[in-house]
């Protein structure tokens, strides 16, 4: 979505939830910080420095799981 100055804050990524039931989960820019929001409308909230871990993690667990997968 984006704001009045067209700026985009929130990215929409589908993602599998309980049961492998098809989910929309958001990815928000919130000011200094990006929430991650699942179906269930929990909050993870990280720092810009702790999210660059994050998607740094994140790299690393899907070119496992391709690896894995194989």
């Amino acid at each position: 979505m984006t704001n009045d100055m067209g700026v985009q804050r929130e990215w929409l990524v589908r993602c599998e939830w309980e049961c492998d039931e098809l989910a929309v989960c958001s990815v928000e820019a919130m000011g200094d910080q990006v929430g991650v929001s699942t179906p269930d409308h929990d909050l993870l909230v990280l720092t810009t420095t702790r999210a660059k871990e994050f998607a740094a993690a994140l790299d690393a667990a899907i070119t496992q799981a391709e690896a894995d997968r194989g």
